[in-house]
Protein backbone atom coordinates (compact mmCIF):
# COMPACT_ATOMS: atom_id res chain seq x y z
CA UNK A 1 0.00 0.00 0.00
CA UNK A 2 2.89 2.17 0.83
CA UNK A 3 4.08 1.63 -2.21
CA UNK A 4 1.34 2.30 -4.31
CA UNK A 5 0.90 5.56 -2.81
CA UNK A 6 4.61 6.60 -3.15
CA UNK A 7 3.85 5.84 -6.95
CA UNK A 8 1.06 7.99 -6.93
CA UNK A 9 2.46 10.65 -5.43
CA UNK A 10 5.30 10.16 -7.49
CA UNK A 11 3.42 10.58 -10.77
CA UNK A 12 0.99 13.52 -9.61
CA UNK A 13 4.74 15.46 -9.45
CA UNK A 14 5.48 14.43 -12.21
CA UNK A 15 2.35 15.64 -14.19
CA UNK A 16 2.87 18.70 -12.01
CA UNK A 17 5.84 19.60 -13.51
CA UNK A 18 5.40 18.66 -17.06
CA UNK A 19 3.50 22.31 -17.81
CA UNK A 20 5.67 23.84 -15.84
CA UNK A 21 8.57 22.62 -18.47
CA UNK A 22 6.54 23.07 -21.27
CA UNK A 23 6.59 26.74 -20.63
CA UNK A 24 9.97 27.73 -20.06
CA UNK A 25 10.44 27.79 -23.99
CA UNK A 26 13.31 27.10 -25.64
CA UNK A 27 17.15 26.88 -24.82
CA UNK A 28 18.90 29.72 -24.25
CA UNK A 29 20.61 31.08 -27.15
CA UNK A 30 24.20 29.83 -27.87
CA UNK A 31 26.60 27.68 -29.45
CA UNK A 32 24.81 24.24 -31.13
CA UNK A 33 26.85 21.56 -30.07
CA UNK A 34 28.97 20.01 -33.08
CA UNK A 35 27.53 16.46 -32.69
CA UNK A 36 24.40 17.58 -33.29
CA UNK A 37 25.46 19.95 -36.29
CA UNK A 38 27.47 16.60 -37.77
CA UNK A 39 23.92 14.43 -37.64
CA UNK A 40 21.87 16.97 -39.63
CA UNK A 41 24.04 17.47 -42.48
CA UNK A 42 24.03 13.82 -43.61
CA UNK A 43 27.54 12.06 -43.40
CA UNK A 44 28.51 9.17 -45.33
CA UNK A 45 29.65 6.21 -43.59
CA UNK A 46 33.26 6.76 -44.10
CA UNK A 47 32.91 10.28 -43.46
CA UNK A 48 31.77 9.14 -39.49
CA UNK A 49 34.45 6.90 -39.66
CA UNK A 50 37.06 9.58 -40.68
CA UNK A 51 35.63 12.46 -38.09
CA UNK A 52 34.92 10.00 -34.83
CA UNK A 53 38.40 10.12 -34.10
CA UNK A 54 39.42 13.72 -34.56
CA UNK A 55 36.21 14.40 -32.11
CA UNK A 56 37.30 11.87 -29.61
CA UNK A 57 41.03 13.17 -30.05
CA UNK A 58 39.22 16.92 -29.36
CA UNK A 59 37.21 15.31 -26.09
CA UNK A 60 40.52 13.70 -24.58
CA UNK A 61 42.53 16.76 -25.17
CA UNK A 62 39.84 18.99 -23.36
CA UNK A 63 39.29 16.25 -20.98
CA UNK A 64 43.17 16.32 -20.02
CA UNK A 65 43.39 20.64 -19.80
CA UNK A 66 39.97 20.73 -18.10
CA UNK A 67 41.69 20.07 -14.45
CA UNK A 68 44.28 22.85 -14.83
CA UNK A 69 41.83 25.15 -16.55
CA UNK A 70 39.53 24.81 -13.37
CA UNK A 71 42.52 25.20 -10.98
CA UNK A 72 43.02 28.36 -12.79
CA UNK A 73 40.00 29.41 -12.46
CA UNK A 74 39.99 28.93 -8.84
CA UNK A 75 43.01 30.75 -8.60
CA UNK A 76 41.46 33.77 -9.94
CA UNK A 77 38.68 33.65 -8.02
CA UNK A 78 40.86 33.55 -5.16
CA UNK A 79 42.67 36.61 -6.04
CA UNK A 80 40.08 38.33 -6.89
CA UNK A 81 38.46 37.44 -3.09
CA UNK A 82 41.56 38.17 -1.12
CA UNK A 83 41.59 40.29 1.87
CA UNK A 84 44.54 42.31 0.30
CA UNK A 85 44.37 43.92 -3.51
CA UNK A 86 47.22 42.74 -5.48
CA UNK A 87 46.59 43.67 -9.10
CA UNK A 88 49.41 41.90 -10.71
CA UNK A 89 48.76 38.90 -9.21
CA UNK A 90 45.21 39.21 -10.58
CA UNK A 91 46.26 39.97 -13.96
CA UNK A 92 48.49 36.89 -13.85
CA UNK A 93 45.65 34.65 -12.91
CA UNK A 94 43.56 36.26 -15.22
CA UNK A 95 45.93 35.88 -18.09
CA UNK A 96 46.39 32.14 -17.20
CA UNK A 97 42.65 31.63 -17.30
CA UNK A 98 42.54 33.36 -20.61
CA UNK A 99 45.72 31.06 -21.88
CA UNK A 100 43.54 28.16 -21.77
CA UNK A 101 40.70 29.71 -23.09
CA UNK A 102 42.28 30.63 -25.99
CA UNK A 103 44.02 27.42 -26.38
CA UNK A 104 39.92 25.89 -26.22
CA UNK A 105 39.30 28.43 -28.84
CA UNK A 106 41.93 27.20 -30.92
CA UNK A 107 41.47 23.29 -30.99
CA UNK A 108 37.93 24.00 -31.90
CA UNK A 109 38.91 25.75 -34.95
CA UNK A 110 41.50 23.38 -35.75
CA UNK A 111 39.02 20.79 -35.80
CA UNK A 112 36.09 22.49 -37.77
CA UNK A 113 38.76 22.71 -39.79
CA UNK A 114 39.84 19.50 -40.52
CA UNK A 115 36.52 18.21 -40.17
CA UNK A 116 35.32 20.83 -43.34
CA UNK A 117 38.26 19.24 -45.39
CA UNK A 118 36.67 16.01 -45.34
CA UNK A 119 33.07 17.42 -46.43
CA UNK A 120 31.23 18.05 -50.01
CA UNK A 121 30.78 21.59 -50.81
CA UNK A 122 27.06 21.06 -50.23
CA UNK A 123 27.86 19.77 -46.29
CA UNK A 124 30.13 22.78 -45.87
CA UNK A 125 27.58 24.95 -46.75
CA UNK A 126 25.02 23.61 -44.19
CA UNK A 127 27.81 23.38 -41.75
CA UNK A 128 28.16 26.58 -41.56
CA UNK A 129 25.11 27.41 -41.96
CA UNK A 130 23.79 25.43 -39.06
CA UNK A 131 27.36 27.05 -37.29
CA UNK A 132 26.25 30.35 -37.28
CA UNK A 133 25.13 32.32 -34.49
CA UNK A 134 21.42 32.97 -34.11
CA UNK A 135 21.10 36.75 -34.21
CA UNK A 136 21.04 38.67 -31.42
CA UNK A 137 17.31 40.10 -30.38
CA UNK A 138 17.15 43.63 -29.96
CA UNK A 139 15.25 45.69 -27.70
CA UNK A 140 12.09 46.86 -28.17
CA UNK A 141 11.65 51.12 -26.99
CA UNK A 142 8.58 52.47 -25.77
CA UNK A 143 7.10 54.90 -28.24
CA UNK A 144 6.91 58.18 -26.65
Amino acid sequence: MKQRMALMSLLSMLLAIVPVWAQQGPPPPGPVPLEFVLRAIDLTPAQRAQIEPLMRARHEAAEAAHPSAEAAGRALADQVQAATFDEEAIRAAAADVAAFDADRVVADAALLRDIRALLAPGQREKLDRLLEPPPIPTAKRPRR
